[in-house]
């Protein structure tokens, strides 16, 4: 009991001074912060720099990293060789696949030269030998033709495709057009049988000339009446009155010829015209022309005014020609 009392009381003198050299120990701003614990609020902390253990050289280090490089390049040089090894190895079995592959392509070729020269032992054999070739030619055929024929049944699919899926609107279409044509074949029958073609208008002969019953009055109640024929139809005798009123007084044989609308290419005709107006004293001669007198000025202008002779004048009626 004393002797455990003897070391409670050594423990507790040890651990006394323990605490008192930890505390002489303890740095003066430690202490300082523990006496006065006054501090602000904006303090900026304070880091404490981590010493690292500088590496001390060990004795023979050299020998240990030679060491270690030699053994590293064995790893290599070994790896190497194996490597090597194992890759000629993978050569040599490519090689004789090859070597191999060679000579099974000379036996198939020995054999395909062969083929065609092998006569067989037995007639049977060779009516056997003549259908396989005949066959195998069929097939050969039945496989160009197959390819030769692809795009026309690929065109002629598409084709199918389209007229199944436009059926209706076809249909339609044909049905529409059938009876457009019924239509029109109908009426075509129906004017063919009602249709008359046009009689044809008597033709009329051009008049050319025109009988012209001239009256004239003597005075005391008498008159005298003279039939003419002017050679002329009533549009060129209008011509030559529209030039009389537009104050033409010389009718010109080449310029009615070349400018007349009536009288153009009708040199006969003007001759004609020209000697019935001298016979009638409606012009007066002057060296080799003629010019409208009194008279015919009157005749003309009332012509070409009332499309009539004066009073003393008159045309006999036009008669129709029917042919």
């Amino acid at each position: 009991m004393k002797a455990l009392s003897g070391v409670v009381f050594v423990a507790l003198i040890v651990w006394a001074f323990v605490l008192l050299g930890r505390v002489m120990n303890t740095p003066a701003t430690a202490q300082a912060a523990v006496i006065d614990p006054m501090d602000t609020q904006y303090a900026t902390p304070t880091f404490i720099i981590t010493a690292t253990p500088a590496p001390s050289p060990t004795i023979g280090y050299e020998a240990t990293l030679f060491i270690a490089q030699a053994t590293a390049d064995e790893a290599r040089r070994v790896n190497a060789q194996v490597t090597a090894a194992h890759e000629q190895v993978i050569l040599s079995q490519l090689q004789l696949t090859a070597d191999t592959e060679y000579r099974s392509y000379q036996v198939q070729s020995w054999t395909a030269a062969a083929g065609p020269t092998i006569i067989p032992l037995t007639a049977t054999q060779q009516v056997f030998n003549n259908t396989q070739v005949a066959q195998g030619q069929s097939i050969v055929s039945g496989f160009l033709t197959a390819t030769y024929q692809a795009p026309t049944q690929m065109a002629a699919i598409a084709n199918i495709k389209e007229t199944e899926r436009f059926a209706s609107v076809d249909r339609f279409i044909r049905v529409t057009f059938v009876l457009v044509i019924g239509v029109f074949l109908v009426s075509i029958s129906i004017f063919a049988l009602r249709w008359r073609p046009p009689e044809p208008k008597p033709e009329i002969d051009p008049q050319k000339e025109t009988v012209v019953h001239m009256r004239k009055d003597n005075g005391q109640g008498s008159f005298s009446q003279t039939r003419a024929v002017v050679p002329c139809s009533p549009e060129q005798l209008t011509e030559l009155a529209e030039m009389a009123v537009n104050g033409e007084r010389k009718f010109g044989i080449n310029r009615l010829e070349m400018q007349s609308n009536t009288f153009r290419s009708q040199r006969e005709t003007l001759l004609k015209v020209r000697q019935w107006l001298i016979d009638n004293h409606f012009v007066i001669e002057d060296g080799g022309s003629i010019m409208l007198n009194t008279d015919g000025e009157e005749f003309l202008a009332q012509w070409f005014e009332m499309h009539k002779l004066p009073d003393e004048y008159a045309f006999e009626e036009e008669l129709e020609v029917a042919i």
